[in-house]
């Protein structure tokens, strides 16, 4: 889903209340091109900030304990 679609949704959702977004600094978040609509204020993670981040901390738990230090030769051994 494009970031322009997320946000379109979320004004015909809630077109009256005032919007918060937190967003990461991804180019897509930040392009000039990005056309954000009057009632949504996005506030900006810091650069390198990944303990702001709760996806970024699912990803490390994930290297740790699932990925690390193993090798999986077939793709479906992954996905068990």
């Amino acid at each position: 889903m494009s970031i322009h679609i997320f946000l379109s949704e979320r004004v015909k959702k809630y077109p009256s209340n005032k919007i918060a977004l937190i967003m990461d600094e991804a180019r897509w978040h930040k392009s000039k091109a990005l056309k954000i609509p009057d009632n949504i204020t996005i506030f900006y993670l810091p650069s390198y900030s990944r303990e702001l981040n709760p996806v970024e901390r699912l990803w490390l738990y994930i290297k740790n304990t699932i990925l690390s230090n193993k090798i999986y030769e077939p793709l479906g051994a992954v996905k068990r």
